[in-house]
């Protein structure tokens, strides 16, 4: 099935559209669950290295139903998915397929200070009746590697990273 991607940025955060095409999309699988819960559904993932260094970033996945989904990943592969951060994401289900909207502010993502920002990006799609899931940038079993083989969106200008504090008692 087609999936169209669009970005746009602004001074606060990132955003992605995503389109759903879908033949048949009365068999589109959309199921309630806990935030971070995995359940068999359609889903939608965009996988970040803002960070640019081929080994860090973080997913933030959607299903057709609205749950979200994020954590780190690490190491070019290794994941956590312990970690939770605060991020939008709507989704509807139309005659065409189903969409899903999501607001990244800049505060959730790591990056130093540039002119001028590429960031490792790809986007994956999963289709539960099919049991299909479908990469921008595919990764092969036998591939090393996972965030280093990412592709990249280049051009990002006038964005500033965030103040990143913690405090515990």
């Amino acid at each position: 099935e087609d999936t169209k991607v669009q970005i746009v940025y602004d001074d606060d955060a990132i955003y992605f559209g995503v389109t759903c095409y879908d033949k048949e999309p009365n068999k589109i699988i959309a199921r309630l669950t806990r935030r971070d819960s995995w359940v068999e559904s359609d889903w939608v993932s965009v996988n970040m290295d803002s960070h640019h260094d081929h080994r860090t970033g973080n997913w933030f996945c959607v299903n057709a139903a609205g749950v979200l989904n994020d954590g780190q990943m690490f190491t070019d592969g290794w994941e956590d998915s312990s970690w939770n951060s605060v991020w939008e994401a709507k989704t509807s289900i139309g005659k065409d397929g189903w969409y899903a909207e999501y607001k990244i502010p800049y505060n959730v993502l790591r990056f130093s200070p540039k002119d001028e920002y590429s960031w490792g990006i790809n986007v994956i799609r999963g289709i539960c009746r099919k049991n299909e899931k479908d990469q921008w940038v595919l990764g092969r079993q036998n591939d090393h590697g996972w965030i280093s083989n990412f592709g990249h969106i280049e051009g990002i200008r006038g964005i500033n990273p965030s103040a990143h504090l913690e405090f515990s008692p």
